[in-house]
């Protein structure tokens, strides 16, 4: 009898003795280190656009025996890449994780594994670029694994990852294993403020070059330089930033961009990026590029701490040029304000010295509406005032018809003729009385016609103001600065 119970309690022993993961069927696996690499991807598609194949941008090499991976990159490099059907593109990185239990990292067929990263199942619908690389893979040289996707931000940081794998074993044991995986994103340039940049000198080499406005004139000599050794036709353009002031700092210069799809045909150009003198960069110039590459153009620059960007520029080529000539006449005033029955002589320039366009000889300058513009707005004189005639916007454009007489291609005898861009003339209702009190306690001047704009002055109870114009329920003072009607009286 004591026989029988000592066997007994041996088998209970026994049975206690054999593991929670075996008792229950299960086999679970954590704590473990594991390989990882991260990549971030390139979708290149074949010249037909009938298939794409994702490749490798940038690579933290395949990490062994580890749990952390670093993986820095260049944010303004990375390229986006589909992230679904109703999602904005994303700039994506991969995550690979293999070193799985060799029960697991033996199995091929993805359907006998499910996976979660962080509770989720990995996703992805088939308009991603990257649907077919995630889920189980074949990671590295037959051992596989998981493939996750994560998208590259301008701010990086780090970032942890719950990954459980789990799947039937060949022995028949279900086996669950849970990796901690954290990323460490690093963007080796990180985001910084964009500020503008304005162009405050032009000079150029083998070529003149100007400025006027959003112009840029290049004019090319009668005679080619381009058989004579380093006479490459080149601008030096010396930049501030946008209130006329030194960039401070070490100064680099990027290429320029352009309207072209393709900017590296830019007409001017820089050979290589680089640090600055200063503030002066030399681009050489790329003469006879087509349109495309010579409107829409920026210049960038970067500092340790911003980026600057130029206004867009239209590059103007013009070649055998004898002598100065008003070619790319322009409004001294992009805008204008004037009230119904107010009359204005828009003031024009020429392009070769920057003084007043006047009439003389044969030579005739003359006013019209642009093309586009709807409804009579405004009337123009023979002595080309502009007269507001009802309220609303217009485009005004002004023609030089000069003295110089051109053949044309059918043997027409024509006078050469310049056009300018279009004057914005905005046409407001007359404001009955010039001379105005405030009717209220305290009355806020405006930078601008709302509530919107900043308060630039105060006025008080009985304060007299003048009047020049009327923008919806705000008047504009002659002083400067806007003010609420409602609260002004007549005086």
């Amino acid at each position: 009898m004591k026989r029988i119970c000592a066997v007994i309690l041996s088998l209970t022993l026994l049975a206690l003795s054999v593991p929670q993961a075996l008792a229950s069927g299960v086999k679970r696996v954590s704590g473990k280190a594991y390989n990882v690499e991260v990549k971030s991807i390139d979708v290149v598609w074949n010249m037909s656009g009938t298939f794409k194949v994702v490749e490798t941008f940038k690579s933290s090499g395949r990490k062994t025996n580890v749990n952390l991976v670093g993986f820095s990159y260049d944010y303004e490099e990375e390229r986006p890449e589909a992230a679904g059907k109703f999602v904005e593109d994303q700039k994506v990185a991969l995550v690979c994780v293999d070193g799985f239990e060799e029960a697991l990292g033996e199995i091929a067929d993805e359907k006998k594994v499910s996976i979660t990263v962080d509770g989720e199942p990995i996703e992805a619908d088939a308009a991603t670029d990257y649907a077919e690389y995630i889920g189980w893979q074949n990671v590295h040289s037959g051992s596989y694994g998981v493939v996750f996707p994560i998208f590259l931000t301008q701010e990086g940081g780090r970032r942890s990852y719950t990954v459980v794998v789990r799947a039937d074993s060949s022995t028949g044991w279900e086996i669950e294993e849970r990796a901690e995986i954290e990323i460490d994103l690093k963007n080796e340039r990180p985001a910084k403020e964009v500020r503008r940049a304005r162009i405050v000198k032009i000079e150029g080499r083998h070529v003149e070059a100007y400025q006027v406005k959003d112009r840029i004139y290049l004019e090319y000599p009668d005679e080619p330089y381009y058989w004579i050794d380093d006479a490459e036709p080149s601008v030096e353009i010396t930049f501030a930033d946008g209130e006329g002031r030194s960039i401070e700092g070490a100064v680099w210069a990027a290429q320029t961009s352009c309207e072209a799809d393709d900017p590296s045909g830019a007409a001017l150009y820089r050979k290589a990026e680089g640090k600055l003198d200063g503030a002066k960069a030399v681009y050489a110039v790329r003469a006879g590029s087509d349109e495309a590459h010579r409107s829409h153009v920026v210049f960038h620059l970067e500092t340790e701490g911003a980026i600057y960007q130029t206004q867009e520029y239209t590059l103007v080529e013009r070649r055998n040029v004898r002598q100065k000539d008003p070619e790319g006449i322009y409004f001294a005033k992009d805008s204008i304000s004037i009230a119904v029955g107010e009359s204005y002589v828009p003031e024009v320039l020429a392009v070769c010295d920057g003084l007043p366009v006047r009439q003389g000889g044969t030579q005739i300058l003359r006013l019209r509406t642009a093309a586009d513009t709807r409804g009579n707005v405004v009337e123009i004189t023979q002595e080309n005032a502009v007269i507001g005639t009802k309220p609303g916007i217009v485009y005004v454009e002004a023609e030089l018809v000069t003295d110089e007489v051109l053949e044309n291609d059918v043997g027409l005898i024509l006078r050469k003729a310049y056009r300018s861009p279009a004057l914005k003339i905005v046409v407001e209702e007359a404001v009955a009385s010039a001379d105005w009190r405030v009717a209220c306690r305290r009355l806020h001047v405006r930078s601008g016609a709302g509530t919107q704009y900043g308060i630039v002055d105060r006025l008080e109870r009985g304060d007299r103001v003048s009047v020049i114009a009327a923008d919806g329920d705000w008047f504009e003072l002659k002083d400067g600065g806007y003010v609420c009607a409602k609260y002004l009286a007549p005086a």
